[in-house]
Order: C-alpha cells, then structure tokens, then sequence
C-alpha cells in the first residue's frame, strides 16, 4: 500500500519517512501551480526554496501526495557531484544495474 500524505515539512521530521529528492508527479501543471503558490507565499525554509513544502499547496489544492517506501539499502543519494560520480561508476561496474553496496 502507498501511504497518503497530509502535510510535508522541510528540515524538520515528522514521520519516520523521508522526501529522497526524487519525484514522480502525474499531473505537473498541478504541481507547478502549488510551486509558484508557494513562491508567492514567500514560503521558505531558511532563505530558500525546496520541493518538499510544494506538496502542501498541492494538498490544499485537493490533490493527493503519496510516496514509495524503498529499504534505506536501496537508496543512491544524487546530491553531490561526488555521489553522482559513485553512482555512474557502480552503473558502469554492473553492466547498467545499479545494485546497493
């Protein structure tokens, strides 16, 4: 089952889940309007953007938030140039599929 989401925060827990950076969105134009809600709002995290918040404006539009539980074991963090690098080099080791150390 997929849980359902009623609320997202930004640098500050309040589930055991977290928001990996990665994202699927069925319907962007729904999406891009909670953005620049958002962006009007002036609703920031300290002095910046993020994505995660944007999925509040999506709730209060009526839309529905969901997420994909994956095992921590399974995860590649892409925030870095440097965990990029290690991600394509395991991409290249396997032939093409990436496989959790």
């Amino acid at each position: 089952m997929v849980p359902q989401y009623w609320a997202a925060l930004e640098k500050r827990p309040i589930s055991p889940f977290a928001s990996s950076g990665q994202y699927h969105v069925r319907r962007p134009e729904i999406f891009f309007a909670a953005v620049r809600d958002m962006m009007a709002a002036e609703d920031r995290v300290n002095g910046e953007f993020y994505t995660c918040p944007a999925y509040n404006y999506v709730i209060r539009r009526g839309g529905r938030v969901g997420a994909s539980v994956i095992p921590a074991t399974a995860f590649w963090a892409l925030n870095t140039p440097d965990d990029l690098d290690i991600f394509l080099r395991r991409l290249d080791e396997h032939g093409g599929e990436v496989r959790p150390e």
